[in-house]
């Protein structure tokens, strides 16, 4: 999945994608241009939008952070991807039922 593409096959797994304090301290230096932090957050964006809508919280968390993350938010996005280790088991699943026909209801008065 995106360990590989970010070097990072080695990580042990987590329960949770977001600590219970995520720091938003972004006094030290920036990493934004040493380290691939805007690659891994589209990566984990279009992951999230896919099939794993229970990262989007962190994942919306950690976008704050495209221009100016240090290494503390470095290491909280890479507790997401410990997470997605853990639960690569979980995702959405769509099956389809061929003989139901589709329907659909809208209830609108357009401000009547």
């Amino acid at each position: 999945m995106f360990m590989p593409k970010f070097k990072m096959r080695h990580l042990k797994d987590v329960q949770y994608f977001l600590g219970a304090k995520p720091n938003y301290d972004v006094t030290k230096e920036c990493i934004v241009n040493t380290k691939p932090f805007r690659e891994l957050v589209g990566s984990l964006m279009y992951a999230c939008w896919i099939t794993r809508p229970d990262i989007c919280t962190a994942v919306n968390f950690y976008s704050q952070f495209q221009t100016d993350a240090t290494e503390v938010q470095w290491v909280g996005l890479k507790r997401v991807l410990r997470y997605l280790k853990g639960t690569l088991y979980l995702g959405l699943r769509f099956e389809g039922i061929i003989d139901v026909p589709l329907l659909g209801y809208a209830h609108a008065n357009f401000a009547n």
